[in-house]
This record gives structure tokens, sequence and C-alpha cells, in this order.
């Protein structure tokens, strides 16, 4: 699948069917999480891969979305620690660990879609519920911070397709239109 199949092809999806993984595509979706675009190259991510069942679906409750049946989820948290620019040496010099996180959720999500899996990003980040749901159940430390879960699985419903807005397109400045603009 090529990289514009894969971005047009996926879609949050919020139920999702039994799933066996093979620890291969697993492996293929942490990568694509590690190769993502990282202010000064700082990589400040850390993955949980949650596999547990009993886990997830307390996962699920506690966030409140346990009718998704999640198979499998893999949290995407930033360690503040290792959030040290190589260019000043300052530690959270700025709060670029969310771009950098959010990279890397996408490119698991993305990575998901080429497997032939659905998946749904949960946001974790500022939800204080949530945050403190997943912070104990994952047995965060205090310098650990969640931007959210990816839930991956075997797709359990068809999404609707997607429609475009194109008036939220502008050309070199705010409020002009391309008329040859072809999506």
């Amino acid at each position: 699948m090529k990289t514009n199949e894969s971005i047009e092809k996926r879609r949050s999806i919020r139920k999702f069917k039994e799933t066996n993984f093979k620890l291969e595509d697993i492996n293929e979706m942490l990568k694509a999480g590690l190769y993502a675009p990282s202010s000064c190259g700082r990589r400040p991510w850390e993955f949980i891969v949650i596999d547990d069942k009993i886990l997830l679906n307390q996962i699920a409750l506690g966030v409140k979305n346990d009718d998704y049946n999640p198979q499998l989820g893999i949290a995407i948290c930033t360690n503040t620690k290792k959030y040290v620019c190589r260019k000043c040496e300052n530690m959270n010099c700025d709060d670029g660990w969310i771009q950098d996180c959010a990279a890397a959720m996408q490119n698991i999500l993305l990575q998901a879609t080429e497997l032939g899996f659905g998946s749904v990003w949960i946001g974790i980040l500022d939800v204080e519920e949530r945050e403190n749901v997943v912070n104990e159940l994952l047995n965060l430390p205090e310098d650990v911070s969640t931007l959210g879960i990816a839930y991956i699985g075997e797709a359990d419903e068809i999404p609707e397709p997607r429609t475009f807005d194109f008036e939220n397109i502008h050309w070199n400045k705010f409020g002009v239109k391309s008329s040859e603009l072809e999506i």
C-alpha cells in the first residue's frame, strides 16, 4: 500500500472484533512510531504495548469507551527526563513533545492501516480523569505523561466515507481560494 492510500483509507474505528496479532505486526507499528520526526531529534517518546485483555478493558472502562472492545493498545507517552534540547541542552525548552508524540501516534495509526487493522486515537492528555486512570493502571512515574492510546484491531464496523470541505483551504493568504485545486 502506498502512503497516500494508507492516509485515505485510515478511519477511526470504535468497534473491534477478536484479533490475534503477530509480533512482527506489532513491531512494524512500533517501528513506524520510532521513525516519526522529533523536534531537535529528542525522541522523547515511550511506547507501552498493552495486550493484556484485562488491562485493556480496565483502561477502556476508565476512559469511558468500554464498548469499543479494544484488542491491542499502544500508549504514546513522553518522558520529560529525555526531553533535553540537544542544541541548548535545556530541559523542556518548549512543549514540542506534544507534536513529537502526535507524529509518532499518526505513524502508528497509518502503519496499522497498511497492515489491514482498524485503529482509533484515544486522547488522554489534558483530560484529568483519563490521565489519572491511565497513570495508575500503567504504573507511570511522575515524569512520564501520556498523549494518547492507539486502540488497534480488526474493524467490526464500516464508517461512512469521508467528505471534504474545500472552504478550509486557502492559497497564500487566508481567504484566497484556488479554483484549480483538485483533491
